[in-house]
């Protein structure tokens, strides 16, 4: 049961915009407490909650393309909620490799063996000041972040003037394909939040990370489990085009819907999105929001094995596609689903975040555009700033964005959000 810590007045309407992990979550805490309206612009609920079916060998194979993994420490409240649901669980494995100009230069991080398995490494140089730079890294990041808590993450590899393989073929690669950004962003990433992320899922660790789990039989079962709990209304195919507040109430315009008046409104769709459609938005709203833009990437379900690391030795569950021959405007990393979701290994499925080569269609499984938050300095004054304007004009804003991007910040957001309006999880 969900528990609120003072009671709303009865019969508050809320609207909710956005069926992500931010809006599923919001309705489904404030739902035994107010009348929720939830509002979704496609016909899917979910979010990046995506698992798409794939018909293998008279086999129907669920994938994840969205929201793939999570652990239990870094995730705790995503944690506690797929216990409630009892939704199954199940190791997942992580690793993580590079691959530059399909194989001309490659290493994985999964075992000594996949790090040194391309035998002209040991003859370079670069290589064995790769393998120095980051074991400095694991060591003095924190201190040097905590020294110069504004520092960028070019500035951070300046400080210690680390060699140009550092920079290209590690700490780029695994930061863009963690964020989904490309390195010349990741570059003018903030130093500070990318170090605390790597501290607490242990990248930072010599000796070992956490171990990683994936939902059973795909995200979707736990979408299912949530949806059967809540009782709302439960719009589909429902763009909201524009929200105004007034005196009399929150007016939100769907297309081809009369006009609907809420007493509260809860935005759990991404920043670029909310400024859109609030219409009235004060000047502190449209500075938050607009501090935090979203970039689209392209992901291709496919068995194309030439987007993995040319020597097996080397594949790994996240493997960044380099390509030294042309600039890089998008993060190209391919996922082993294999790998990360247990499945078959005699049926080969690769997931590819802006290819960076074309794959035969023959190959192609499905297709999906996601947008991912992108963060610079300004992001981090919109986090500071973002408990100021929560509950103004009865209006709160969730989602992702409003933490380092991930399902868990999404989930954190619209608990945030909960707690504000008076209700807490069941496991606080």
């Amino acid at each position: 049961m969900v528990q609120r810590t003072s009671l709303p007045k009865r019969g508050q309407k809320v609207a909710v915009i956005g069926s992500g992990i931010s809006g599923l979550g919001a309705t489904w805490l404030l739902s035994p407490h107010f009348e929720v309206t939830l509002f979704e612009a496609t016909g899917r609920i979910g979010g990046h909650a995506l698992t798409v079916s794939v018909n293998r060998n008279d086999m129907e194979i669920p994938v994840d393309i969205g929201f793939i993994v999570f652990n239990k420490v870094n995730y705790p409240n995503l944690t506690k909620l797929f216990d409630l649901l009892e939704v199954p669980i199940q190791k997942s494995n992580m690793s993580f490799a590079v691959t530059v100009n399909e194989g001309e230069f490659e290493y994985g991080s999964g075992n000594i063996g996949a790090f040194f398995s391309y035998p002209t490494n040991l003859l370079k140089p670069a290589f064995w000041e790769l393998f120095l730079d980051i074991f400095t890294f694991c060591k003095t990041a924190v201190k040097d972040t905590a020294s110069d808590p504004n520092m960028s993450v070019e500035e951070l590899i300046r400080r210690r003037n680390f060699g140009k393989w550092f920079e290209k073929y590690y700490l780029l690669p695994m930061s863009g394909a963690i964020w989904s950004t490309p390195r010349s962003e990741m570059l003018k990433f903030p130093a500070n939040l990318l170090v605390k992320f790597f501290e607490h899922h242990g990248l930072l660790s010599l000796t070992g990370q956490y171990q990683w789990w994936t939902v059973s039989g795909g995200s979707k079962n736990y979408v299912q489990k949530l949806m059967a709990q809540i009782k709302a209304n439960i719009r589909l195919n429902a763009p909201v085009e524009a929200v105004q507040r007034s005196s009399e109430g929150i007016s939100v315009k769907t297309k081809g819907q009369e006009v609907e008046t809420f007493d509260h409104i809860i935005f759990a769709c991404h920043s670029n999105t909310t400024l859109e459609i609030l219409k009235d938005s004060n000047s502190e709203e449209h500075s938050i929001l607009s501090s935090i833009p979203y970039r689209s990437n392209r992901i291709i379900l496919h068995q194309d094995a030439s987007l993995m690391p040319k020597r097996k030795a080397c594949w790994s569950s996240w493997v960044y596609l380099a390509n030294t021959k042309g600039d890089e405007e998008q993060a190209s990393v391919t996922y082993w689903m294999n790998s990360l979701q247990a499945i078959p290994m005699k049926t080969p499925l690769f997931a590819t975040l802006n290819p960076n080569k074309t794959i035969p269609e023959e190959s192609i499984f499905v297709e999906h555009i996601f947008e991912h938050p992108q963060y610079d300095y300004r992001a981090v004054q919109a986090h500071e700033n973002l408990p100021k304007i929560q509950g103004q004009a009865n209006t709160w804003f969730c989602g992702a964005w409003a933490g380092m991007g991930f399902h868990e910040d999404g989930f954190l957001s619209a608990i945030k959000v909960a707690r504000m309006m008076g209700v807490n999880p069941p496991w606080n």
